[in-house]
């Protein structure tokens, strides 16, 4: 407010009473307040940031994992339905072949003195060819066999393993941390289902992480985790 007997025309003179200063006061304290929240914000923001960035990279993680697996499953259908082919193919190859054979005509004795020189040629090159089919079926079976065998143990190696888990924080040197009594006694695959104390979500990760721990323990030796 003005001063009345101020006798200067060109500047106004104010002066305070203590409310106002007390409103100031106020007014000063909200705009740190303010401030304050507005930096708090700020951080959260950040914060959400970090996490959602951890797990976008969870995400991609898990897709990758996915997608190995798909390729795995891919594959394993491509198998199956060249196993399929092979058995069904040539089971019907050697039975059509196996029919339309050359027949002994009747009332002759058999041996190649009663069958004409075009049949004998056909039945001696049928013959060739049936040994050759056999021998190229006989090792592709052989090699898909050792192939199934391989993975078919992997998985029950897997699913029978131990997994179990210790967690520390290297900033309290490496001091392990309290962590569950399935982590840290270990689970086995093949007993989860059976297990009354794992809900189905935990079962799903403890599969995932069996599966995850063992990929790593085929892929390095395991002198490189030590």
């Amino acid at each position: 407010m003005a001063k009345p007997d101020c006798s200067a025309q060109d500047h106004g003179l104010l002066y305070l009473t203590s409310g106002t200063m007390k409103n100031v006061e106020r007014l000063d304290s909200l705009k740190n307040e303010f401030r304050n929240i507005k930096m708090q914000l700020m951080k959260a923001i950040e914060e959400r940031k970090k996490i959602k960035l951890h797990y976008a990279e969870l995400l991609d993680a898990i897709k990758c994992i996915e997608s190995d697996i798909h390729s795995k499953l891919d594959e394993n259908e491509k198998q199956l339905a060249d196993w399929m082919a092979l058995s069904e193919n040539n089971f019907l190859v050697v039975e059509q072949r196996h029919q339309g054979s050359p027949a002994v005509p009747n009332g002759t004795e058999s041996n190649t003195g009663s069958i004409d020189a075009d049949d004998f040629f056909q039945l001696s090159f049928r013959r060739r060819t049936w040994k050759t089919t056999v021998e190229k079926t006989s090792q592709e079976y052989d090699q898909k066999i050792a192939k199934i065998t391989a993975e078919k143990t992997d998985i029950e190696e897997q699913r029978k393993m131990r997994i179990s888990v210790r967690m520390c924080d290297p900033s309290k040197k490496d001091t392990a941390q309290p962590i569950g009594e399935i982590l840290c006694e270990g689970f086995v695959v093949n007993e989860l289902e059976a297990s009354e104390s794992v809900s189905d979500i935990e079962e799903n990760f403890l599969l995932l992480l069996s599966h995850i721990v063992y990929t790593l323990h085929k892929q390095r030796k395991p002198d490189l985790f030590l």
